[in-house]
């Protein structure tokens, strides 16, 4: 299963839809408090993180992961020009980061890479 986290609920149903029809089982969470609950499922094999939310954003997911353990390969999706590639990958989850906007045809090599589709 792969989490997709992002408020933007377009978004969301985008890569829901795109993810699916590639073969993989996907949940989305629209913060990083629900994005947290579904992590912690045995099936979870990775996340697609927005930097930008309300709450919990994606730096602040990102660190609480990095403090509980949680070894899960995290995809960065944002628009921020702040946040930097070179940057991210400080987060020891992180594997890439790819801007918005972008083609699913950019997105779906990188997920196939790190995100195994079933256990």
């Amino acid at each position: 299963m792969i989490l997709v986290v992002d408020d933007d609920h377009a978004m969301l149903q985008t890569l829901n839809s795109v993810l699916t029809k590639e073969g993989y089982e996907v949940r989305t969470a629209h913060n990083g408090e629900e994005a947290y609950a579904h992590m912690q499922e045995p099936k979870c094999k990775g996340v697609l993180l927005d930097m930008m939310m309300p709450g919990i954003n994606g730096a602040g997911l990102l660190m609480l992961m990095a403090s509980e353990g949680v070894k899960l390969p995290v995809i960065i999706m944002t628009s921020n020009p702040d946040f930097t590639a070179e940057e991210l990958k400080e987060f020891p989850n992180v594997r890439e980061m790819i801007r918005k906007p972008f083609y699913a045809e950019d997105l779906i090599p990188m997920v196939r890479e790190y995100m195994p589709k079933r256990a």
